[in-house]
């Protein structure tokens, strides 16, 4: 089998003027919206061949492996072999990188796969850009690949549980739990990680540069996070593996608990009904799973909204409205299931601590007994 596509040009070419502005942005070059699409993609291959160092920073070891398999392969790619081959180990934005970067062209092959397949997409990588692209292939650039993936997870997980951040101390965070990461590594992972892309934004702040969860403005202000200091202190500390699990985009903190919570209220959900005119006669519409998928938007996001804000009391009322409970009582013991639950969860305002945590800490603060004290218990 010969490539498919030789130069990465004709790969370029495939995709839309608005993909290859996107990719141009993702690479940080100027670009006009008026050029062709000839004159895009004439830019952005330039732009790739002389940014390989970048490329690899941004990717993911995923990335990589999958890449690799194309150069072995003639630039030819099956998801669903490499699904199987890595046992489903990988993530469903796997090749999001070369996608995003117009390196990759496709042929659909969803309408001819069978039900049980895992193939959808047969993928080709030009000759040209692999050939480039050969030397980040060696074990020693997949392990630092690696590593820098593992890095960018811990700083998703930090944001998770804290919110918002001065960069030197998430610096030292990351930096505690990799001995071998310094500053300028530590940079490169924060520019380039496409992972990270939409997890965070910065915001300055008295002549400090915070690195803030990409969701925080929709809570919270910047300044806010100075007076939780003074109130609590210094951040919660975390374990890699925490930080690392809670860097997935999928995670869900105390899990057992979650569960418990949503089987709770599962049984007496309710999905709003629809108004007839607003239904299409035509369309076969299944609504088991569009109330199942429905529920669970409404637990997950309820969840945050309660985790993230104090005045918890009207999105409480708005969530019960979906349910219709037998009496009070199921009602009140769901309420008292949930109340519980989202007390033992993080708070970026507890600077992640949370708040049955917070409340413990300050009750063993509080019961310091002076010394005093006991003399005079002694002297009567």
């Amino acid at each position: 089998m010969n490539y498919k596509y030789k130069t990465m040009e004709e790969v370029a070419l495939t995709y839309t003027e608005d993909d290859l502005m996107f990719a141009l942005d993702l690479m940080d070059m100027d670009f006009e919206e008026t050029e062709t699409k000839e004159v895009l993609a004439k830019r952005l291959v330039e732009t790739h061949k002389g940014h390989l160092n970048e490329i690899f920073h941004m990717a993911s070891y995923e990335d990589l492996q999958a890449l690799e398999i194309m150069s072995k392969n003639q630039g030819h790619f099956i998801d669903g072999d490499v699904l199987t081959m890595f046992k489903g180990l990988f993530p469903d934005n796997l090749l999001d990188l070369p996608e995003d970067l117009c390196l990759l062209a496709y042929r659909d092959n969803h309408d001819n796969m069978e039900s049980d397949s895992f193939v959808s997409y047969e993928s080709y990588c030009s000759e040209e850009f692999l050939n480039l692209f050969t030397e980040y292939f060696n074990e020693e650039k997949k392990a630092l690949a690696f590593a820098l993936d593992e890095m960018a997870r811990i700083i998703k997980g930090s944001l998770y549980y804290y919110g918002a951040i001065e960069i030197d101390d998430l610096y030292e965070i990351v930096s505690g739990k990799y001995k071998e990461l310094n500053r300028n590594l530590f940079k490169t992972v924060l520019g380039y990680k496409h992972s990270l892309y939409y997890a965070y934004e910065t915001e300055m702040l008295n002549d400090k540069e915070y690195i803030k969860n990409e969701f925080f403005d929709n809570y919270h202000l910047l300044n806010e996070v100075k007076q939780w200091k003074s109130v609590v202190g210094e951040y919660k500390g975390y374990e890699r593996d925490e930080l690392f699990e809670a860097g997935d985009d999928l995670f869900i903190e105390d899990l057992e608990a979650y569960k418990k919570v949503e089987s709770y209220f599962k049984p007496y959900f309710e999905a709003p009904e629809e108004d007839d005119e607003d239904e299409d006669e035509d369309e076969e519409i299944d609504f088991e799973l569009e109330d199942e998928v429905l529920f669970g938007f409404m637990m997950m996001n309820t969840v945050e909204l309660l985790q993230r804000t104090l005045d918890q009391s009207e999105i409480i009322g708005n969530f019960l409205e979906y349910f219709n409970f037998k009496n009070i009582e199921l009602a009140n013991n769901g309420l008292t299931l949930l109340t519980n639950y989202v007390n033992n969860l993080s708070r970026w305002d507890n600077r992640g601590y949370s708040p049955d945590e917070l409340h413990r800490k300050n009750t063993e603060n509080n019961n310091v007994v002076p010394m005093r004290a006991y003399r005079k218990k002694e002297d009567k």
